[in-house]
């Protein structure tokens, strides 16, 4: 394997990685902003009762 094949898949694997991160962040985003609306939402309906 060359050199340049080497860095090539080198960058490949770390833009996976990165992408992973990326994909991971998202998901952590979407749960807090879920619980959140949840919290509300409970809160909304526990004050008309």
């Amino acid at each position: 394997m060359g050199v340049r094949q080497r860095l090539l898949t080198e960058l490949f694997l770390l833009r996976n990685r990165v992408q992973d991160m990326a994909a991971q962040r998202d998901l952590l985003i979407w749960q807090v902003r879920a619980s959140v609306r949840w919290e509300l939402m409970k809160q909304w309906l526990e004050g008309r009762t």
